[in-house]
């Protein structure tokens, strides 16, 4: 059983990238995330690749034996390391209001008539007629 779980280790590190999205078994908890089987090798899903939301510990969002759908941040092949993703599998609830207050700052009112040196002398010496 040993051997057979080591060949598919090495085979499933062989075909893993990065972006790929799989199926995988919660098999531990620990405070800095949870372990997950993919099939023949344990991936790690840290605590902050968990949720969108706030998590202090695993347990609060998972179970062992809980099936999950991950995506596979990176692959270290030296130290057969497979780093993993709950959180990017679900839409991010701040894109929408990241995108909103980047289309408001860059759509703030300028002069299109004036180059950018231009108005700020136009702010200043508005600023000082009024004083």
């Amino acid at each position: 059983m040993r051997d057979w779980r080591k060949v598919q280790k090495e085979k499933l590190l062989s075909e893993l990238h990065e972006g790929m999205q799989l199926k995988g078994k919660v098999i531990s908890l620990a405070d800095f995330g949870a372990f997950v089987d993919l099939g023949g090798a344990d991936g790690l899903v840290h605590l902050s690749e968990i949720s969108w939301k706030r998590v202090n510990h695993p347990k609060e969002v998972l179970k062992v034996g809980q099936e999950v759908d991950v995506e596979v941040l990176n692959v270290d092949h030296e130290r057969k390391r497979i780093g993993l993703s709950l959180k990017r599998r679900e839409a991010d609830p701040g894109a929408p209001l990241r995108t909103a207050t980047r289309s408001a700052s860059s759509s703030k009112a300028r002069s299109p008539s004036l180059p950018s040196s231009a108005h700020s002398r136009a702010s200043r010496a508005m600023t000082r007629s009024r004083a």
